[in-house]
C-alpha cells in the first residue's frame, strides 16, 4: 500500500481551501480532433471535488478515443458530457496513462462501451491497489466516492501498441520507468500530439514518489525524440514540445541539487528539511519539492549501497 500512503501525503484534504485555477481549465481545443480536460492545479478537496488532473479525448470518423477518465464517477460523467458537445460518436478505447486514482476511477462510466486499455504493470497496481483506495477517497471525499467501483483495464501492452480507427493511427507507447513503471503516453502522428500523462507537468512541480528520477530523466529524452508540436500534461496547461525539456530539466536540477547535499555530507532529513530551488518558486505545489527530494535521495543511496 506504500503509493497510497504517499498519495495521502500529497494530497492533504482541504475542506473549505480556494479554487486555484491553472492558465486554462475546462476543454480545449488542441487541434482539429484532439482535445484536453483540464483540472486546476490544486491539492485533491471537496471544494474542488478532486478535478486536479488533466484527460481527453481524440475524435475519429468512427469513434472517440479518451485518454485518462479523471478521479471520480463524477467526473467521468462530465467528461462523457463534454464529449457529447462535440460528437455523438461512440467511445470505442478508453487509455489510462497509469495507475494513480485521480486518471482511472472515471472508467466506469465508459466500461460497457469502451474496451480499457493500459500498460501490463498499471492493471497490476489498479488491481492490487484500487479498492484501497476506495475506501480512503469515501472517508475523504464522502459522496463523491460513494458510487465509485474499480474497473480494470481490458487490454494491457508491454512497449507499443497501435489502434486503428476511423482512418487515423494513435499510438500506445511505454518507453520505460518514469513517474510509475507504467506510463503510457498517446502519440497521435497525424496532429503532432502527444498526451504525456504526469510523465510532464506544466506550472507546476510533479509527483516522483512511484518512480524513479534517474529513469523518469531518461524516458522524457525518448518521448522528446517523437514529432510532436503540442504536449497535453498529466497536470498543468498545455505546452509546445519545449514542455517535455522543461519537465526533464526540472528532475535534473533536482537530482544535482540533491547530490550536493549528500557531498556536503547533509543527512536525509537536513535535505528535506533545507532544500531550495529558487529557480522553481513560480511553480505549483512547492510542497511537492521535499518530498521529491526525499525520494531521490533514497535512490541515490540505494545506488551507492548496491553498485
Amino acid at each position: 500500500m506504500g503509493y497510497l500512503f504517499c498519495i495521502i501525503a500529497s494530497i492533504i484534504l482541504i475542506v473549505a481551501a480556494p479554487l486555484s485555477a491553472s492558465a486554462e481549465t475546462g476543454i480545449k481545443k488542441v487541434t482539429n480532433n484532439v482535445y484536453a480536460y483540464l483540472g486546476y492545479m490544486d491539492e485533491i478537496t471537496k471544494s474542488n471535488e478532486g478535478f486536479i488532473s488533466n484527460c481527453g479525448f481524440i475524435v475519429t470518423d468512427e469513434g472517440v478515443v479518451v485518454v485518462d477518465t479523471q478521479l471520480t464517477p463524477d467526473l467521468g460523467r462530465k467528461l462523457l458530457s463534454e464529449i457529447r458537445k462535440v460528437t455523438n460518436k461512440p467511445v470505442k478505447y478508453v487509455i489510462n496513462t497509469h495507475f494513480h486514482p485521480d486518471h482511472f476511477f472515471g472508467n466506469q462510466v465508459f466500461k460497457d462501451t469502451a474496451v480499457i486499455i493500459s500498460h501490463e504493470n498499471t492493471r497490476a497496481h489498479i488491481l492490487d491497489r484500487g479498492e484501497f483506495a476506495i475506501k480512503m477517497f469515501r472517508e475523504r471525499l464522502g459522496k463523491l466516492f460513494d458510487d465509485a467501483e474499480v474497473i480494470l483495464p481490458m487490454v494491457t501492452f508491454n512497449n507499443k501498441l497501435t489502434i486503428h480507427l476511423g482512418g487515423r493511427k494513435i499510438e500506445v507507447l511505454y518507453f520505460g520507468r518514469g513517474h510509475t513503471d507504467g506510463d503510457a503516453i498517446v502519440y497521435v502522428p497525424d496532429e503532432k500530439v502527444v498526451f504525456a500523462g504526469d510523465l510532464v507537468n506544466n506550472g507546476r512541480l510533479p509527483f516522483i514518489g512511484d518512480g524513479h528520477s534517474g529513469d523518469l530523466v531518461e524516458t522524457l529524452k525518448k518521448m522528446d525524440a517523437l514529432d510532436v508540436n503540442l504536449v497535453i500534461p498529466g497536470h498543468g496547461h498545455v505546452s509546445d514540445k519545449t514542455g517535455i525539456a522543461k519537465s526533464r530539466e526540472f528532475i535534473e536540477d533536482l537530482r544535482a541539487e540533491v547530490k550536493k547535499y549528500i557531498e556536503n555530507g547533509k543527512s536525509l532529513q537536513q535535505t528535506i528539511n533545507e532544500i531550495k530551488m529558487p529557480k522553481y518558486n513560480e511553480l505549483g505545489r512547492p510542497d511537492l519539492l521535499p518530498r521529491n527530494a526525499k525520494k531521490v535521495y533514497l535512490e541515490f543511496e540505494d545506488e551507492i549501497l548496491f553498485k
